[in-house]
C-alpha cells in the first residue's frame, strides 16, 4: 500500500471512529452540543412582574430515605440564571432544587425522577413543593421511599409547571380555576412568601403566627417552607386558618 493510500485509509478510519463516537454520545445524551446540565432561573414576584435574584446559591439534590444527596451547585448571575452540570439524569427516587434567597427564605422546585433541561424557582414552585411533599418534609429535608416521592412529584406537577414557575393547566382549568379555592390558595401563599423575600420582618411575624400556643422549641418554624406546611393543612381542605 503506497503512502497516499495509507493516508486515505487512516483518514477514513478516523472519520468512522468520530462518527461512531458522535452516535454513542447522542444516544446517551452526552453530545458536546447538548451538555448534561440543568439550566434555570431564580426569581421573585410572580411571572408577569418577576424580579430576577442574583448571587443566589442553588443546589441540585436527589431525595433518599435519609439525607438527600447533593449532585451539584451553582450561583445565579446578574440575571438570576444558573447552570448545574450533572452526570446522571434519571433516578429511582426524585430530584429537586433549592435556592437560598436570604432572610431565612428558601425556594424549592420539585423535578421528579427525570431531570428536565430547565427549571424555575420562585414562590409558587415552593408552595407547590410544600403541598405535594408535606408528608416527606422533615426539618426542610425531603426524604422518603421512592414510590411515595414519585407519586408526590406527580401531585406537584398538578399544581405548578416547574419549567416556567406558573400555575399548572390542572389548576387553571375546570373544575378548578375560579370554581374552587385551590388556585387562589396557592397564589395567596405565594404572595405571602414574596412578602417574606422583600421584608425579613414579615418572616418573623409569620413564624410567630404559625407557632402553636405554648409550643416547644421543636414546634417553632425554622423556615417559611416549614411554615407553609402548617397553612396548607388548613386551607387546602377548605377549613379556616
Amino acid at each position: 500500500m503506497n503512502k497516499i493510500s495509507m493516508r486515505n485509509y487512516a483518514a477514513t478510519i478516523t472519520r468512522v471512529l468520530l462518527a461512531g463516537a458522535a452516535i454513542f454520545l447522542t444516544a446517551h445524551g452526552l453530545s458536546s452540543a447538548n451538555p448534561r446540565s440543568l439550566s434555570g432561573i431564580v426569581q421573585t414576584g410572580g411571572t408577569s412582574s418577576s424580579q430576577a435574584l442574583p448571587n443566589v446559591h442553588v443546589s441540585l439534590f436527589e431525595a433518599t430515605t435519609g439525607q438527600p444527596t447533593m449532585l451539584g451547585q451553582a450561583t445565579t448571575d446578574a440575571s438570576g440564571q444558573f447552570s448545574i452540570r450533572y452526570t446522571r439524569g434519571t433516578s429511582h427516587s426524585i430530584f429537586f432544587v433549592t435556592a437560598d434567597v436570604g432572610h431565612g427564605v428558601e425556594f424549592v422546585s420539585i423535578l421528579g425522577p427525570k431531570l428536565p433541561s430547565s427549571v424555575t424557582l420562585n414562590e409558587l414552585t415552593t408552595v407547590a413543593a410544600s403541598y405535594s411533599m408535606a408528608q416527606f418534609l422533615r426539618s426542610s429535608v425531603i426524604s422518603g421511599n421512592s414510590f411515595g416521592l414519585q407519586l408526590a412529584a406527580g401531585m406537584n406537577d398538578n399544581i405548578v409547571v416547574a419549567a416556567t414557575g406558573q400555575s399548572s393547566a390542572v389548576l387553571l382549568s375546570s373544575p378548578n380555576a375560579d370554581q374552587t379555592n385551590s388556585l387562589r390558595s396557592t397564589r395567596s401563599l405565594a404572595n405571602l412568601l414574596a412578602a417574606c423575600v422583600q421584608d425579613p420582618t414579615v418572616t418573623a411575624t409569620l413564624f410567630a403566627l404559625t407557632t402553636p400556643a405554648g409550643g416547644s422549641l421543636r414546634a417553632i418554624p425554622r423556615s417559611p417552607l416549614q411554615t407553609l406546611l402548617v397553612i396548607p393543612a388548613r386551607t387546602w381542605m377548605g377549613s379556616t386558618p
